[in-house]
């Protein structure tokens, strides 16, 4: 579940409980957390992992889900509680910092995992409710965080009676295995109703798809049971036999060719785009800030550099997803500077890309030292000179 739906359904579950005074029951989506354990000599997001690392790594690696904090949980009639949090849990979850909880998950697993954290109140008591997006991915912890009472390679996934270490037992790790095998058959599917309207009148095994932009085959990959590609060779001339087969079908001269049973079977699908966005040129984030980095005095990282994009108004989320955007999150009034560019559209896979001009714009708010506590919230560091080796 994304994090707009996880809200819609946290809410949901809150007016319940004041309403009506009804708690919904843990499951694979829902965990009662009735406080913190508090840690001393370190920052708010470091006793928050030690808290819910594991909780947060659980739901991201099923459906996503939601910790309600303030509440307590009678493990053995299932009885819930809501007590509310004491001033030293809300003075740490009210000091959280987004930006920061996503760089660890990075260091974590390559990858950020989408959190949010909201408050709310039951008459006078105090409580928050935590979301976790459910990831594309399945993610493993790289090294070990004994800090946070993972290890390196743990994969770990929510069940209905709470986290489980697929790890530990073969038929665990099958069962995840197989829940994972299950959602990617069913986004195939779905890729194909997509494209196709008649698909499930068709096997989709019988379904091929040609891409000559990319140079590319797709088809149904029986072995693995996943939408599969390779890669071909495709004579792009305009009086190709392949072009002349696109014309025909853009034309609907060609539409589907029946068997011999009369039952229709699309063999060929693809089209032709003539698009000025195709000629534009673009960057990844990586190319711009090791451009940034080198023409600056200052030290910058990924994410102050997107802090920079914000304040510049290009994007309205700071903490914004590269390779898993959302529309909302880039301003399109600045397409001049950034934008989000469909890289795989039978997978729907986008990523934000920039133009080369970007660069320039964001070396001018970087090299003004008076902005940075705006931004920032400090002064940059300058970076050491460079000092010739004989």
């Amino acid at each position: 579940m994304t994090i707009a739906e996880l809200k819609a359904k946290a809410e949901e579950i809150v007016e319940s409980i004041k309403d009506k005074g009804v708690y919904w029951k843990e499951n694979t989506l829902i965990d009662y957390k009735l406080e913190l354990s508090l840690s001393t000599g370190v920052n708010e997001v470091t006793i928050f992992l030690r808290n819910f690392a594991k909780d947060i790594l659980a739901f991201a690696n099923k459906e996503g889900g939601m910790l309600f904090l303030g509440f307590n949980e009678n493990r053995d009639t299932g009885e819930i509680t809501d007590i509310g949090l004491k001033n030293n849990n809300l003075n740490v979850l009210q000091a959280i910092d987004l930006k920061n909880l996503s760089d660890q998950f990075v260091k974590m697993y390559d990858t950020q995992i989408n959190v949010d954290i909201h408050p709310f109140n039951i008459a006078a008591r105090k409580f928050y409710y935590v979301l976790i997006e459910k990831q594309g991915t399945i993610l493993i912890p790289k090294n070990d965080f004994s800090d946070y009472s993972l290890k390196k390679g743990d994969v770990i996934y929510r069940g209905a009676g709470g986290n489980i270490r697929a790890n530990d037992k073969t038929s665990e790790f099958n069962t995840f295995i197989e829940t994972k095998v299950n959602e990617k058959n069913k986004e195939f599917m779905q890729i194909w109703s997509g494209l196709l309207p008649e698909v499930f009148d068709i096997n989709p095994k019988e379904i091929l798809i040609l891409n000559p932009q990319q140079g590319k085959v797709y088809g149904y990959n029986s072995k693995n049971k996943v939408l599969a590609s390779t890669d071909i060779e495709i004579d792009n001339k305009e009086d190709g036999p392949i072009n002349v087969i696109l014309n025909a079908i853009s034309a609907g001269e060609i539409g589907k060719i029946s068997t011999t049973e009369g039952k229709p079977i699309y063999k060929l699908v693809g089209e032709i785009v003539l698009n000025s966005e195709k000629t534009k040129e673009s960057t990844s984030m990586k190319s711009i800030h090791d451009e940034v980095r080198k023409k600056v005095k200052y030290k910058i990282s990924n994410i102050q550099l997107k802090s920079v994009m914000l304040h510049l108004g290009w994007v309205k989320n700071g903490a914004f997803n590269i390779e898993k955007p959302k529309d909302e999150d880039i301003n399109s009034e600045f397409s001049d500077f950034i934008w989000i560019e469909t890289v795989d559209n039978l997978k729907g896979k986008k990523k934000v890309v920039f133009s080369p001009k970007a660069v320039h714009p964001l070396l001018e708010v970087v090299e003004d030292s008076t902005k940075h506590i705006e931004i920032f919230g400090v002064l940059l560091k300058e970076k050491k000179p460079e000092t010739s080796k004989r």
